[in-house]
């Protein structure tokens, strides 16, 4: 089945779910994902199996062990062909790959680079575990849930925080 963006060619170095989410709705709107696993496989694989099958439905996989030459290598000649890269690694792993974004646009300078992460690549949180809760509890989203028990609440959705301003006394 062939979709709205069919053609579109993904190559994913992401992690846990955020961008295994998204490359997945990519894939199901025709994109040609090429999901790059570690050996082993993701972790997801085997604490949601559920989940990672229908994220990774429609892709295909790969294992790379990027810290050697050869898989590396495979990688990069992924990224010649590739409109999309997406990656969730912790801030610098990207550069010590070989795989930042000014690396890969020599490469390809066509590529949009997305690079996942709770807190940036720079600034105060930057070394800080994205983890779920970790990144509500810093935007402050768990504080205004409503529960049935002492929290945290997880949002059932996650969405923006709003902040409601007054002026006067």
């Amino acid at each position: 089945m062939t979709g709205p963006i069919a053609g579109l060619r993904i190559v994913d170095c992401s992690h846990g779910t955020a961008g295994t989410r998204m490359t997945g709705m990519l894939a199901d709107y025709g994109a040609d994902v090429v999901w790059v696993e570690r050996p082993g496989g993701d972790r997801l694989r085997s604490q949601m199996p559920a989940a990672a099958s229908v994220f990774n439905r429609g892709k295909r996989s790969i294992v790379l062990q990027l810290n050697q030459q050869e898989d590396r290598q495979r990688l990069l000649d992924l990224i010649e062909r590739a409109d999309v890269f997406v990656e969730s690694w912790r801030p610098g792993v990207a550069g010590r790959l070989g795989a930042d974004y000014e690396a890969l646009h020599k490469i390809n300078p066509r590529l949009i680079y997305c690079s996942l992460s709770g807190f940036g690549q720079d600034g105060p949180h930057a070394g800080t575990h994205g983890y779920e809760a970790t990144v509500h509890a810093v935007v402050g989203s768990m504080a205004s849930q409503v529960g049935l028990r002492d929290g945290p609440i997880y949002p059932g959705l996650p969405l923006p925080q709003s902040e409601r301003h007054t002026s006067g006394p």
